[in-house]
Parts: C-alpha cells; sequence; structure tokens
C-alpha cells in the first residue's frame, strides 16, 4: 500500500465531521463524570433538592398521605428518586442515573436539530450540549430539570419529524412517540404542556396564514392533517396525564391539578417581580412560602 493511499484514508478520516462531533461528545461525557464525583451531590442537599430527597424519602417509606404542600412540584422526580432508594437503595443510584440522563441530552439535542434543520445542524448542536454546561451541572444535581430536558427534547424531536415524516402511519405514530414523551417531560416539569400548546398553536397559525385568501374547505383541509397528529399527541399523553392528575389532585385536597399546584403562586410572583418571600396559611393549617430566586 503507498504512501499516497494512507494519507489519503488519514485525510478522509480527519475530514469525516462525525469524528470530530465524536471526540468532542467524549471530553462532554468527560466534563460530566469529573464535575459530578468532584463534589458528589448527595454531600450537598439543599433548598429544591431537599425537597426532592425529603418527599422521595416520604414517598418510599410511606410515612402517611401526601398533603397539598407535597405537590408544589410534580411528582415524577420524587417518584424516580423512592423508586431508586426503596429497599436500603443509597443516593449513589441516583446520581448514576444523572449522569446517564446527563449523556443522552446532548443526541437528543440532536436529533431534534435534525428533525428541524438537517444533519450539519444536528452535528453541531451535539457539540455545543456536549459542552454546554448549564447541562452539565444540571445533571449533577438532584433537580429535575435534566430529566425534563431530555424527554421534552425527544418529545419535540419526535414532533418535528412527524411533520416531515412520510406517509400518514409515520407521522400518527412519531406523533404518538412525542405526546408519550411529552407526558413524560411534564412529570418532571409542568411547563412542559404549555410549550407544547404554544407549538400548536403556531403551527396551526402557520397554516392559517399560509392559505390567506382560501375558502373555508381549503383551509379545513389544510389543517385536518394537523388536528389529526396533534389529537394523537393529546391522546398519547393522556395514561400518564391522568395519572398524574388523580394523584395530584388528591394530594391537594380534593382540588384538581394536573401536576402540581405552584401554578398560581408562580404567576403570582412573575406579576408582582422580584419579592423576597410570599406567606400564607391554607384552610387546612400549615404555612406555605414562595419566593424569588433573584430578590
Amino acid at each position: 500500500m503507498s504512501d499516497h493511499t494512507v494519507s489519503a484514508r488519514t485525510r478522509a478520516v480527519l475530514d469525516n465531521p462525525w469524528l470530530w462531533v465524536g471526540l468532542v461528545y467524549a471530553c462532554g461525557l468527560v466534563a460530566r463524570v469529573i464535575y459530578m464525583f468532584h463534589v458528589p451531590p448527595e454531600q450537598f442537599v439543599s433548598s429544591d433538592m431537599s425537597f426532592y430527597v425529603s418527599l422521595a424519602q416520604k414517598l418510599a417509606g410511606e410515612h402517611g398521605p401526601l398533603d397539598p404542600a407535597d405537590v408544589r412540584y410534580p411528582l415524577g422526580y420524587p417518584a424516580l428518586i423512592a423508586f431508586l432508594i426503596a429497599e436500603g437503595g443509597s443516593l449513589a443510584r441516583v446520581v448514576n442515573l444523572q449522569l446517564i440522563v446527563s449523556a443522552l441530552v446532548p443526541p437528543a439535542v440532536g436529533l431534534l436539530a435534525a428533525a428541524a434543520y438537517g444533519r450539519r445542524t444536528a452535528q453541531l448542536a451535539v457539540m455545543f450540549a456536549s459542552l454546554y454546561f448549564p447541562f452539565i451541572e444540571y445533571g449533577a444535581l438532584f433537580l429535575s430539570e435534566i430529566h425534563f430536558i431530555l424527554w421534552l427534547t425527544l418529545s419535540f424531536a419526535a414532533l418535528f419529524a412527524a411533520y416531515h415524516a412520510r406517509g400518514p402511519a409515520a407521522r400518527l405514530a412519531l406523533a404518538a412517540a412525542g405526546g408519550v414523551a411529552l407526558s413524560v417531560a411534564a412529570a418532571f416539569q409542568s411547563v412542559a404542556l404549555p410549550a407544547a400548546f404554544l407549538l400548536a398553536a403556531v403551527e396551526g397559525t402557520a397554516l392559517m396564514v399560509a392559505l390567506p385568501n382560501a375558502d373555508a374547505r381549503a383551509r379545513a383541509q389544510r389543517l385536518r392533517p394537523w388536528l389529526l397528529r396533534w389529537a394523537v399527541v393529546a391522546i398519547a399523553a393522556a395514561p400518564l396525564l391522568g395519572v398524574q392528575a388523580r394523584a395530584c389532585t388528591r394530594a391537594n385536597a380534593g382540588r384538581f391539578c394536573v401536576t402540581n399546584n405552584k401554578g398560581p403562586s408562580d404567576l403570582l410572583l412573575g406579576h408582582y417581580g422580584r419579592v423576597g418571600t410570599i406567606e400564607w396559611t391554607p384552610p387546612g393549617g400549615g404555612t406555605t412560602r414562595f419566593g424569588s430566586p433573584g430578590a
């Protein structure tokens, strides 16, 4: 084999963008491991992390029924921790899972970018997400954000892919997958639901604007695939959302809630701006406090 042939093959390998994507992704994995195990998260459980871990221990030990204060956040992450620490399991299992989920986020971001913009953008997205520090940091904390990021990204990747898929069967299957992933994301952060609603509204509005002079029949025909896909999304998301709603409503003293009961307080704080603390006493007793982190 001549030196020219070897050089050509080496150049072909080095010119392959996936090689560099893989190298950057590997660097991101190393950064995640170093950051996570330099100061193990189980050694500094505080703030929201303390809430999640304490509620998980309550769920794992079945120490009485849940109350309204327990559903300030969706129950998905505390339930996941409770499952991992049940029967003598330690928080080390949670640490290992956080690392795995954090490592899956860059490929998920790549899938979303590929579905929305194409292969080259997907390669750049994987590289960016591999080294994006908030993704690394959230993976090292006992917080639900990294799980929410993974599942909402997968949901939107499936929804964008459904829009471009060929054939009704593929479109509906991807829409169903997006709905299931959306319901899982909502189990970690309730903002997943308004995000999906906004995506559906923007897509529907764009379809309407694209036919400004069309009659009602033409518009209805254009909107029919959109309505069908989002109906499938809703149907696929309904089972897990129903489980969450039952658990949340039962814990919330019978007052209906889908994933948590903290939405009104967040809306109040959003209108009031930076407020150090708002405190009130529910009719059943107990004290509830919320505040703006930046206050």
